[in-house]
């Protein structure tokens, strides 16, 4: 609604001009909870499908260590399925940048020991394949994607135990 006073004429005038927003308000309630649901499966991708296919990644590559090298269709199905793992990952990765680009994803304080945790979890296997020894002092809380932290603890750690050499790896 508006309101306006005006002097005409030597006269005052008042001008009232009512607009009806209802179909505005509507539209904007819509755009929020459609930026809601962006939001919801913007998390989902970033979380709910990252782990699976990390989880189904390192399984591979360890099935990969025990078959016989020389068995070439074995190894060939085990790369075809890598790379669609590869392709997965990417996918996933474009409807984060998506995200990102439309402002969807937020960063979080978010507890490092908890991420560490979900990491061990996720490389359980690996890290019992190797015998590996992991420790930590107490992690801070950090405003970060968590995600992206998890993905980051993964890829050392992941890359600890694998370039350890012959030694039993101590982390």
């Amino acid at each position: 609604m508006l309101l306006n006073a005006r002097r005409i004429n030597g006269g005052r005038t008042i001008l009232l001009a009512i607009e009806d927003i209802t179909e505005r308000k509507e539209m904007e309630r819509e755009l929020k909870r459609s930026n809601g649901q962006l939001e919801r499966l913007a998390q989902v991708a970033s979380h709910d499908l990252r782990g699976p296919v990390r989880t189904v990644s390192c399984y591979l590559e360890l099935i990969r260590k025990r078959i016989d090298p020389n068995d070439r269709e074995t190894n060939e199905f085990i790369t075809i399925a890598l790379n669609g793992m590869k392709g997965m990952n990417k996918l996933i990765e474009s409807i984060l940048d998506d995200a990102k680009m439309w402002g969807l994803l937020k960063t979080f304080s978010v507890d490092a020991n908890e991420a560490f945790d979900a990491t061990l979890k996720n490389l359980q296997l690996l890290i019992t394949e190797a015998d590996a020894q992991i420790t930590r002092d107490r992690l801070p809380v950090v405003v970060t994607d968590p995600t992206k932290l998890i993905q980051v603890f993964q890829n050392l750690l992941a890359n600890a135990i694998e370039y350890c050499g012959d030694a039993k790896p101590v982390i």
